[in-house]
């Protein structure tokens, strides 16, 4: 990295910190930083897309501050017996109908087209653009979701810290279920 400062661009770690341990301090911020972004609440639910490191991160995280249940989406068993292993639902969305699993998960709740899972904070950590948008009516239509980012539509969202367009892989908070429409 050139030009950079100790302190600044990078923080040297003391020697008791294996490299191993060290090197998922960054994804494990990012995964922190999106889902304190979704300010989740004792009792919640949640789905993330993506079971790779930012995507476990986040789910860790979902459960650490109060998510009762959240669900991990991948397409990688092994990935999703990882995700497993830490105690999480999870759904292989290329062998198994997401919809369905996430009824049986979450549990019924009325949405603007009919029923869907009753979940309350979608995070996509999987780095593609594609998968917003692909659960739509997911929000109870007497909850309709917040979003985050500069779109106006409920399926779209800012990365939670850098624009859409910059070509780093951070997870984006999709939406996020409120008591009334957002002001803002």
């Amino acid at each position: 990295m050139p030009d950079c400062e100790v302190g600044q661009q990078v923080h040297p770690l003391p020697d008791a910190i294996p490299s191993k341990t060290a090197a998922l301090v960054e994804p494990f911020t990012v995964a922190a930083h999106a889902v304190r972004r979704a300010a989740p609440r004792k009792g919640e639910t949640a789905v993330v897309f993506g079971a790779g490191t930012i995507g476990t991160g986040a789910a860790i995280a979902l459960e650490h501050l109060g998510c009762s249940t959240v669900m991990v989406v991948d397409l990688s068993d092994f990935r999703l017996a990882k995700a497993a292993e830490l105690g999480f639902a999870t759904c292989n969305s290329g062998t198994e109908d997401l919809r369905e699993k996430a009824v049986q998960v979450f549990g019924e709740a009325r949405a603007l087209r009919g029923t869907t899972a009753d979940v309350d904070i979608y995070v996509e950590a999987a780095g593609l653009d594609a998968l917003v948008g692909t659960y739509p009516s997911s929000a109870p239509a007497a909850t309709p979701p917040r979003t985050y980012g500069t779109s106006s539509t409920s399926r779209r969202a800012a990365s939670p810290t850098f624009p859409r367009s910059s070509p780093t892989n951070s997870p984006t908070v999709i939406s996020r279920r409120t008591s009334s429409w957002p002001t803002t």
